[in-house]
């Protein structure tokens, strides 16, 4: 796992990329696109005039549904993004309304496997402002938005 903070006139976000050394097994690309999946369906219902705690309710209902209930108090789902390194992380005691241009980045996990990547919030859907450059194409759609999102990288 490579995880990052980027800075760009001054906007701080955060990348994560999955390699995995050797032929991953099915199981674990399975489980890798489920977390990419999580995010995907986040960044869909991440929408102006909406709390924050819809996409993080919808992704602990989604960590349920793939079979790992309890996997969302493992590691924090991100939030809101600014000038400085993170904002604020939505809990059910943090969060607030969506603005429109307002810069997110979810991070879900699945133990082994992480995804995450930074948007804008727009009236199309998100606009990601970090995508895959010479990692494997993951694709998927959410709320009828296409994602272009990076696949798990296999070193052989």
């Amino acid at each position: 796992m490579i995880s990052c903070n980027a800075r760009y006139k001054g906007l701080v976000t955060k990348i994560t990329r999955m390699l995995h050394f050797g032929k991953a097994s099915p199981k674990f690309k399975e489980q890798y696109r489920q977390t990419a999946e999580i995010e995907n369906v986040m960044a869909a219902a991440t929408k102006p005039g909406v709390d924050e705690l819809v996409p993080f309710e919808i992704a602990k209902k989604m960590y349920t549904e793939f079979g790992y209930p309890e996997m969302w108090k493992v590691h924090h789902q991100g939030g809101p993004q600014s000038y400085t390194n993170g904002f604020y992380l939505i809990t059910p005691d943090t969060h607030q309304i969506i603005r429109l241009h307002q810069c997110y980045g979810y991070n879900p996990s699945i133990t082994g496997t992480k995804t995450e990547d930074g948007f804008v919030v727009t009236e199309e859907g998100p606009l990601f402002i970090t995508y895959p450059i010479h990692f494997p194409i993951l694709e998927s759609e959410a709320e009828g938005i296409k994602f272009t999102r990076p696949g798990l990288l296999e070193i052989t």
